[in-house]
């Protein structure tokens, strides 16, 4: 298990040095391109969050890339759910917090409300444009609970 929390956390920091490059864009400011993006990611952010609340694999993986679904396959998901689950609780509500575009990908970012999550957590979804089609690349869950748990476990 020490492994896979690992792996988790390398994806992690994969997807958080991925975005850190970004320029953010005001939610004040945002185009009709940006409400685009905001209107695709909203329904894919909601079934990978009620996927993670219901430890539905299909669910939470719908809108993975095949990058996506070998990086998470059902087994470190059984294991994520987990540590979600026992730290933070079920995911109740999010608003939108920035949209970030480059040229390489969009970035959608959320604040989240967890049951048990009194400081709340992160929600950021790396979305990338394939052949005129946007696909989910990257996902990063941040809470200041899971984030203790797995340095705990490291």
């Amino acid at each position: 298990m020490k492994v896979r929390t690992a792996l988790l956390m390398a994806f992690v920091v994969l997807v958080a040095i991925i975005c850190s490059g970004c320029t953010s864009i005001e939610l004040e400011g945002v185009s009709v391109e940006d409400g685009d993006i905001e209107e695709y990611a909203e329904p894919i952010a909601e079934n990978t969050l009620q996927g993670l609340n219901e430890k539905n694999y299909t669910k939470f993986s719908a809108n993975f890339n095949p990058t996506m679904k070998k990086a998470i396959p059902e087994d470190l998901f059984l294991e994520l759910t987990d540590i979600v689950h026992d730290e933070v609780g079920n995911y109740t509500s999010k608003e939108l917090a920035e949209i970030t575009v480059t040229e390489r990908h969009s970035a959608v970012v959320y604040n989240v409300v967890f049951e048990n999550e009194p400081e709340g957590a992160i929600f950021r979804l790396i979305f990338i444009e394939k052949d005129g089609e946007r696909e989910l690349k990257g996902m990063w869950i941040d809470s200041p609970k899971m984030r203790k748990r797995l340095a705990l476990e490291r």
